[in-house]
């Protein structure tokens, strides 16, 4: 699994859209396919489990004493099945594939996350298309002294920077 954190990369900056709704589809992709190649390894790693398993069923047939068969005849399948749950080669592939399994699920999740960021990007676009953070005049009238200073401020700044408007005026 990747040594990056994906939580780092869901971050949104509101003040930043743009440069987050760009990045998306690349983060998307890059964190769908680190997921696929975790599916690739765990699949890997069922077929290794089921190889140990198989490679230990044959060990314990072939010399029960060495796991601990005391009996004369032949061990029975309870007595195999125990064993090979304790044969070193199979308590090896079973632990990769373990982790292998975790590595699938916290991928599945980071996947899921940046669908999630998607559609909070889009619910931000939407909310800063019908100026929510803009303030609501209508319904706080404390803003409405700041938001009129700041605009008449920023459209005063913006005209007297004008270079047509300078010109004209001399």
């Amino acid at each position: 699994m990747s040594e990056r954190n994906f939580r780092d990369e869901l971050l949104i900056d509101q003040h930043a859209l743009d440069k987050c709704a760009v990045e998306q589809p690349d983060l998307f992709a890059e964190w769908g396919c680190q997921w696929a190649d975790a599916v690739n390894d765990r699949d890997r790693a069922k077929d290794a489990l089921s190889l140990a398993r198989s490679t230990a069923d044959a060990d314990v047939r072939n010399s029960p004493k060495l796991f601990g068969w005391v009996a004369e005849k032949a061990p029975t399948e309870a007595f195999i099945s125990s064993a090979i749950l304790t044969h070193v080669d199979y308590k090896a592939a079973n632990e990769d594939y373990m982790t292998a399994c975790h590595s699938v699920n916290v991928l599945a999740i980071a996947k899921e996350a940046f669908e999630q960021r998607r559609k909070m990007i889009e619910v931000l676009v939407n909310l800063y298309m019908s100026s929510y953070f803009s303030g609501n005049k209508s319904l706080d009238k404390s803003y409405q002294p700041a938001t009129n200073n700041l605009s008449s401020k920023t459209q005063n700044d913006g005209l007297d920077s004008s270079p047509r408007l300078r010109k004209r005026s001399t």
